[in-house]
């Protein structure tokens, strides 16, 4: 576990790197870029937290109602790890992308979504 990882990132990292070497995924230079995946999944729920104390919307300086500025944050975080996810093969799409040893697939999901799904046959009455 690289040193300076703040405490949420360091919860998180025992289940990224187990995930990412069962997958055979996982080399030990790419230690950088899952640090900056654990941190920002500690920081997403950080934010998520907040945006439960403090509710959707928030105050304006008029007065009124706006969203609140957390929701954008949240959502370049969700698109920061889905690229991460992505480049290491931890989704459908990353899957894909990413070359399997010996011509087999990658998961259950990729054998499925290959099928060529034949018509149902009726069961032969007599």
């Amino acid at each position: 576990m690289p040193a300076g990882l703040s405490r949420g990132a360091r919860l998180i990292w025992p289940d990224v790197v187990n995930a990412l070497v069962k997958a055979g995924r996982c080399q030990p230079e790419d230690g950088p870029p899952i640090a900056r995946y654990c941190e920002s999944i500690a920081l997403y729920r950080r934010v998520s937290r907040e945006i439960e104390r403090k509710g959707l919307l928030i105050p304006n300086a008029r007065g009124g109602m706006q969203p609140n500025t957390l929701l954008t944050v949240r959502a370049r975080l969700s698109a920061e790890q889905a690229a991460f996810e992505v480049a290491f093969g931890l989704n459908a799409k990353g899957r894909r992308q990413i070359p399997t040893t010996g011509g087999a697939k990658a998961d259950a999901l990729d054998d499925f979504m290959g099928q060529k799904h034949a018509k149902r046959e009726e069961p032969a009455t007599e």
